[in-house]
Protein backbone atom coordinates (compact mmCIF):
# COMPACT_ATOMS: atom_id res chain seq x y z
CA UNK A 1 0.00 0.00 0.00
CA UNK A 2 1.24 3.46 -1.23
CA UNK A 3 1.82 5.80 1.51
CA UNK A 4 -0.55 8.67 1.85
CA UNK A 5 0.43 12.36 1.52
CA UNK A 6 -1.75 15.68 2.08
CA UNK A 7 -2.28 17.70 -0.50
CA UNK A 8 -1.11 21.48 1.94
CA UNK A 9 2.68 21.62 3.37
CA UNK A 10 2.51 21.67 7.24
CA UNK A 11 4.55 23.97 9.08
CA UNK A 12 7.27 23.23 11.90
CA UNK A 13 4.85 23.71 14.94
CA UNK A 14 5.69 27.36 16.10
CA UNK A 15 6.50 28.61 19.44
CA UNK A 16 2.58 28.36 20.82
CA UNK A 17 1.75 25.24 19.43
CA UNK A 18 4.83 23.93 21.53
CA UNK A 19 3.64 25.94 24.45
CA UNK A 20 0.58 23.99 24.18
CA UNK A 21 1.97 20.73 23.80
CA UNK A 22 3.90 21.02 27.12
CA UNK A 23 0.95 22.20 28.83
CA UNK A 24 -0.92 19.89 27.90
CA UNK A 25 1.51 17.03 28.77
CA UNK A 26 2.10 19.01 32.64
CA UNK A 27 -1.44 18.67 33.06
CA UNK A 28 -1.73 14.81 32.48
CA UNK A 29 1.12 14.61 34.53
CA UNK A 30 -0.82 16.59 36.76
CA UNK A 31 -3.20 14.36 36.51
CA UNK A 32 -5.66 17.46 35.39
CA UNK A 33 -7.87 15.23 33.17
CA UNK A 34 -10.14 13.27 34.91
CA UNK A 35 -10.90 11.06 31.85
CA UNK A 36 -7.50 9.53 32.03
CA UNK A 37 -7.56 9.54 35.35
CA UNK A 38 -9.86 6.89 35.89
CA UNK A 39 -8.08 4.57 33.64
CA UNK A 40 -7.01 1.49 35.26
CA UNK A 41 -8.93 1.91 37.86
CA UNK A 42 -10.19 -1.74 39.55
CA UNK A 43 -12.73 -0.50 41.72
CA UNK A 44 -14.43 1.03 38.88
CA UNK A 45 -14.05 -1.99 36.38
CA UNK A 46 -15.07 -4.57 38.71
CA UNK A 47 -18.82 -2.38 39.91
CA UNK A 48 -19.50 -2.26 36.23
CA UNK A 49 -18.66 -5.81 36.05
CA UNK A 50 -20.63 -7.35 38.81
CA UNK A 51 -23.70 -5.01 37.24
CA UNK A 52 -23.09 -6.16 33.41
CA UNK A 53 -23.66 -9.87 35.09
CA UNK A 54 -26.53 -9.03 37.63
CA UNK A 55 -28.35 -7.26 34.43
CA UNK A 56 -27.66 -10.02 32.38
CA UNK A 57 -29.41 -12.43 34.71
CA UNK A 58 -32.97 -11.28 34.14
CA UNK A 59 -32.50 -9.63 30.77
CA UNK A 60 -31.59 -10.35 27.44
CA UNK A 61 -31.96 -6.78 25.87
CA UNK A 62 -31.00 -3.49 26.66
CA UNK A 63 -32.16 0.09 25.71
CA UNK A 64 -29.38 3.08 26.04
CA UNK A 65 -31.38 6.15 26.16
CA UNK A 66 -29.38 9.24 25.84
CA UNK A 67 -28.06 11.96 23.72
CA UNK A 68 -24.87 12.77 22.17
CA UNK A 69 -21.80 12.06 24.34
CA UNK A 70 -23.68 9.67 26.50
CA UNK A 71 -24.59 7.20 24.21
CA UNK A 72 -22.49 7.70 21.09
CA UNK A 73 -19.56 6.83 22.82
CA UNK A 74 -20.94 3.66 24.25
CA UNK A 75 -22.38 2.35 20.78
CA UNK A 76 -18.85 2.62 19.19
CA UNK A 77 -17.73 0.18 22.06
CA UNK A 78 -20.52 -2.09 21.18
CA UNK A 79 -20.62 -2.00 17.29
CA UNK A 80 -17.12 -3.66 17.91
CA UNK A 81 -18.45 -6.17 19.26
CA UNK A 82 -21.91 -6.76 18.31
CA UNK A 83 -23.18 -8.70 15.48
CA UNK A 84 -26.25 -6.63 13.40
CA UNK A 85 -26.93 -9.98 10.99
CA UNK A 86 -26.92 -11.98 14.93
CA UNK A 87 -29.73 -12.79 16.51
CA UNK A 88 -27.65 -12.79 19.66
CA UNK A 89 -28.44 -12.52 23.04
CA UNK A 90 -27.89 -9.96 24.80
CA UNK A 91 -28.49 -7.44 22.61
CA UNK A 92 -28.10 -3.78 23.39
CA UNK A 93 -29.72 -0.74 21.25
CA UNK A 94 -29.42 3.12 21.67
CA UNK A 95 -32.67 5.34 21.41
CA UNK A 96 -31.07 8.47 21.02
CA UNK A 97 -33.87 10.93 19.58
CA UNK A 98 -37.18 11.54 21.02
CA UNK A 99 -39.62 10.34 17.77
CA UNK A 100 -42.59 8.86 18.92
CA UNK A 101 -42.42 6.70 16.14
CA UNK A 102 -39.20 4.97 16.60
CA UNK A 103 -40.22 4.56 20.14
CA UNK A 104 -43.80 3.31 19.57
CA UNK A 105 -41.48 0.73 16.76
CA UNK A 106 -39.34 -0.07 19.77
CA UNK A 107 -41.73 -0.94 22.59
CA UNK A 108 -43.58 -2.96 19.95
CA UNK A 109 -40.43 -4.93 18.56
CA UNK A 110 -39.00 -6.13 22.29
CA UNK A 111 -40.19 -8.58 25.15
CA UNK A 112 -40.09 -5.97 27.78
CA UNK A 113 -39.99 -8.54 30.03
CA UNK A 114 -36.70 -9.30 28.87
CA UNK A 115 -35.82 -5.77 28.50
CA UNK A 116 -34.19 -3.18 30.99
CA UNK A 117 -33.72 0.40 29.81
CA UNK A 118 -30.35 2.40 30.65
CA UNK A 119 -31.26 6.29 30.98
CA UNK A 120 -27.43 8.41 31.13
CA UNK A 121 -27.82 11.78 31.52
CA UNK A 122 -24.66 14.03 33.54
CA UNK A 123 -26.71 17.09 34.50
CA UNK A 124 -29.98 14.87 35.21
CA UNK A 125 -31.80 17.15 33.12
CA UNK A 126 -31.06 16.71 29.40
CA UNK A 127 -34.45 17.51 27.93
CA UNK A 128 -34.48 14.24 25.47
CA UNK A 129 -33.55 11.71 28.14
CA UNK A 130 -35.66 12.81 30.53
CA UNK A 131 -38.68 12.41 27.33
CA UNK A 132 -37.65 9.58 26.31
CA UNK A 133 -37.47 7.89 30.14
CA UNK A 134 -40.92 9.22 31.11
CA UNK A 135 -42.60 8.19 28.23
CA UNK A 136 -40.91 4.16 28.54
CA UNK A 137 -42.07 4.52 32.52
CA UNK A 138 -45.67 5.26 31.83
CA UNK A 139 -45.84 2.77 29.07
CA UNK A 140 -43.88 0.04 31.73
CA UNK A 141 -46.65 1.41 34.41
CA UNK A 142 -49.85 0.95 31.98
CA UNK A 143 -48.50 -2.76 31.76
CA UNK A 144 -48.71 -2.89 35.42
CA UNK A 145 -44.59 -3.67 35.20
CA UNK A 146 -42.46 -2.63 38.15
CA UNK A 147 -40.49 0.08 36.91
CA UNK A 148 -38.04 -0.25 39.43
CA UNK A 149 -36.91 -3.80 38.07
CA UNK A 150 -36.45 -2.67 34.72
CA UNK A 151 -34.46 0.62 35.00
CA UNK A 152 -30.80 2.01 35.51
CA UNK A 153 -30.10 5.54 36.04
CA UNK A 154 -26.93 6.95 35.48
CA UNK A 155 -26.31 10.05 36.65
CA UNK A 156 -24.70 13.01 39.14
CA UNK A 157 -25.52 13.10 42.75
CA UNK A 158 -27.16 15.78 42.92
CA UNK A 159 -30.92 17.58 43.07
CA UNK A 160 -32.29 17.01 39.07
CA UNK A 161 -35.37 16.24 37.50
CA UNK A 162 -33.48 12.40 36.77
CA UNK A 163 -32.63 11.88 40.43
CA UNK A 164 -36.40 12.95 41.53
CA UNK A 165 -37.58 10.46 39.04
CA UNK A 166 -35.24 7.72 40.37
CA UNK A 167 -36.58 8.55 44.19
CA UNK A 168 -40.27 8.21 42.76
CA UNK A 169 -39.53 4.51 41.62
CA UNK A 170 -37.23 3.78 44.55
CA UNK A 171 -34.35 3.55 42.09
CA UNK A 172 -30.87 4.12 43.52
CA UNK A 173 -28.87 5.65 40.23
CA UNK A 174 -25.12 4.86 39.43
CA UNK A 175 -22.97 7.59 40.05
CA UNK A 176 -21.94 9.67 36.58
CA UNK A 177 -18.58 11.45 37.24
CA UNK A 178 -18.96 14.49 38.75
CA UNK A 179 -15.83 15.99 36.85
CA UNK A 180 -16.19 13.93 33.41
CA UNK A 181 -18.27 15.65 30.81
CA UNK A 182 -20.85 13.54 28.86
CA UNK A 183 -18.77 13.76 25.57
CA UNK A 184 -15.38 12.40 27.45
CA UNK A 185 -17.32 9.53 29.18
CA UNK A 186 -16.18 6.45 27.62
CA UNK A 187 -13.75 5.12 29.75
CA UNK A 188 -16.32 5.47 32.95
CA UNK A 189 -19.81 3.12 33.60
CA UNK A 190 -21.48 5.60 30.65
CA UNK A 191 -19.61 4.05 28.18
CA UNK A 192 -18.33 0.81 29.66
CA UNK A 193 -21.57 -0.32 31.16
CA UNK A 194 -23.23 -1.31 28.04
CA UNK A 195 -20.31 -2.05 26.47
CA UNK A 196 -19.66 -5.07 29.00
CA UNK A 197 -23.24 -6.12 28.88
CA UNK A 198 -22.00 -7.19 25.34
CA UNK A 199 -18.92 -8.95 26.62
CA UNK A 200 -16.14 -6.27 26.28
CA UNK A 201 -13.13 -6.40 27.45
CA UNK A 202 -13.32 -3.46 29.07
CA UNK A 203 -9.79 -3.69 31.19
CA UNK A 204 -7.72 -3.81 27.40
CA UNK A 205 -9.72 -0.84 26.68
CA UNK A 206 -8.39 0.74 29.50
CA UNK A 207 -5.09 -0.71 29.07
CA UNK A 208 -5.07 0.08 26.04
CA UNK A 209 -5.93 4.08 26.49
CA UNK A 210 -3.50 4.03 28.98
CA UNK A 211 -0.64 2.77 26.59
CA UNK A 212 -2.01 5.47 24.35
CA UNK A 213 -1.88 8.35 26.94
CA UNK A 214 2.26 7.62 27.92
CA UNK A 215 2.71 7.25 24.47
CA UNK A 216 2.01 10.51 23.80
CA UNK A 217 3.60 12.22 26.59
CA UNK A 218 6.79 10.60 25.59
CA UNK A 219 6.91 11.65 21.54
CA UNK A 220 5.98 14.66 22.05
CA UNK A 221 5.99 16.33 18.46
CA UNK A 222 6.28 13.13 16.78
CA UNK A 223 3.14 11.70 18.07
CA UNK A 224 0.15 11.81 15.40
CA UNK A 225 -2.16 13.09 18.07
CA UNK A 226 -0.23 16.22 17.82
CA UNK A 227 0.51 16.49 14.12
CA UNK A 228 -3.30 15.55 13.54
CA UNK A 229 -3.88 18.53 15.50
CA UNK A 230 -1.71 20.89 13.93
CA UNK A 231 -2.92 19.97 10.79
CA UNK A 232 -5.88 20.43 11.07
CA UNK A 233 -5.37 24.38 13.41
CA UNK A 234 -3.14 24.80 10.33
CA UNK A 235 -5.84 23.57 7.88
CA UNK A 236 -8.82 26.06 9.86
CA UNK A 237 -5.85 29.28 9.45
CA UNK A 238 -5.83 28.75 5.92
CA UNK A 239 -9.36 28.40 5.30
CA UNK A 240 -9.68 24.45 5.17
CA UNK A 241 -12.18 24.90 7.64
CA UNK A 242 -13.55 20.75 6.70
CA UNK A 243 -12.91 17.75 9.09
CA UNK A 244 -13.87 14.98 7.14
CA UNK A 245 -13.99 11.27 9.13
CA UNK A 246 -14.15 8.10 6.78
CA UNK A 247 -13.91 5.41 8.07
CA UNK A 248 -13.75 2.41 5.11
CA UNK A 249 -14.84 -0.11 8.36
CA UNK A 250 -18.85 -0.70 8.72
CA UNK A 251 -18.62 -1.05 12.22
CA UNK A 252 -16.51 2.04 12.45
CA UNK A 253 -19.78 4.32 11.24
CA UNK A 254 -20.45 5.12 14.56
CA UNK A 255 -17.13 6.15 15.69
CA UNK A 256 -17.49 8.86 12.63
CA UNK A 257 -20.68 9.78 14.61
CA UNK A 258 -19.00 10.22 17.85
CA UNK A 259 -15.66 11.97 16.24
CA UNK A 260 -18.12 14.45 14.84
CA UNK A 261 -20.14 15.40 18.29
CA UNK A 262 -16.80 15.44 19.87
CA UNK A 263 -15.42 17.38 17.48
CA UNK A 264 -17.96 20.23 17.08
CA UNK A 265 -18.77 20.69 20.59
CA UNK A 266 -15.44 20.73 21.84
CA UNK A 267 -14.03 22.90 18.96
CA UNK A 268 -16.89 24.84 17.75
CA UNK A 269 -16.35 27.51 20.61
CA UNK A 270 -16.37 31.21 20.33
CA UNK A 271 -16.75 31.50 16.35
CA UNK A 272 -14.26 29.27 16.20
CA UNK A 273 -13.69 25.63 15.05
CA UNK A 274 -14.22 24.00 11.89
CA UNK A 275 -16.82 21.52 10.23
CA UNK A 276 -16.91 17.99 11.23
CA UNK A 277 -18.61 15.46 8.50
CA UNK A 278 -19.04 11.98 9.07
CA UNK A 279 -18.60 10.24 5.69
Amino acid sequence: MSNITFDFDTETPSKTDLESLKKIQDNMSQKAYAFFDILGNETLLSEIEHKAVDLKKDFTHFVVLGTGGSSLGAKTLCDLKSNPFDDQNPQVHFLNNVDSHTIEQLLQGLDLTQTCFIAISKSGSTAETLCQTVCIMKHLESRGTDVKKHFVMVTEDKDSPMTQLAETYLITPLNHPKNIGGRFSVFSNVGLLPAALLGVDMRRIHRAAQAYVEDFQQAGTSHAAFEGALRAHQGMMSGKNISVMMPYVDRLASFAQWYAQLWAESLGKKGKGSTPVAA
